[in-house]
């Protein structure tokens, strides 16, 4: 993967995490080594090419110095399992997806919960609880004493059924 500077190139292996400096003439492992580590995705930050992400087989990491150092990215990303995937999720860039057995997000510096955010997860969790008392109310009430009347189609019908 190139870097985003001229003459970076980032590689990940079953073994590791490499980077040239040289256009692919010499190439190192960072000094928090990954050696042994299965690199399935490298991500770099264009906005910012000395940050690079990588997925492996134990998470999520991210490097500030052109993975130089390694640390976990933060709350809401996965640990301790493979990641196969990243990409940014917003036009801004300001989330990061990460695929993993699931689809994990990691909400970036500028994020967060904000004011349109929360309105639409209002607006999601009371639709969806209108829709639970509107299903609620539509339920029959079965009740075993009732009396059966034949209708038109064959359909028994009781004139104690009642909406809740």
């Amino acid at each position: 993967v190139n870097g985003g500077t001229r003459g970076v190139i980032f590689a990940g292996t079953k073994r590791g995490f490499y980077f040239s400096q040289d256009a692919g003439g010499h190439w190192k492992t960072s000094s928090e080594s990954l050696v042994g580590t299965s690199i399935h995705v490298i991500y770099v930050d264009f906005h910012k090419p000395t940050t690079v992400f990588v997925g492996t087989d134990v998470g999520a990491l991210r490097s500030d110095d052109s993975g130089q150092t390694w640390s976990g990215i933060g709350p809401g990303m996965p640990k301790d399992q493979p990641v196969y995937s990243l990409t940014w999720g917003t036009g801004d860039y300001s989330q990061l997806f990460a695929a993993a057995d699931d689809v994990y997000l990691y909400p970036g510096t500028s994020g967060g919960l904000t004011l349109n955010r929360l309105i639409a997860i209002v607006i999601a969790a009371l639709f969806f609880y209108l829709l639970y008392r509107l299903a609620r109310r539509r339920r029959k009430v079965r009740n075993p004493e009732r009396t059966l009347e034949q209708t038109k189609g064959g359909e028994e019908r009781s004139e104690k059924d009642s909406v809740v």
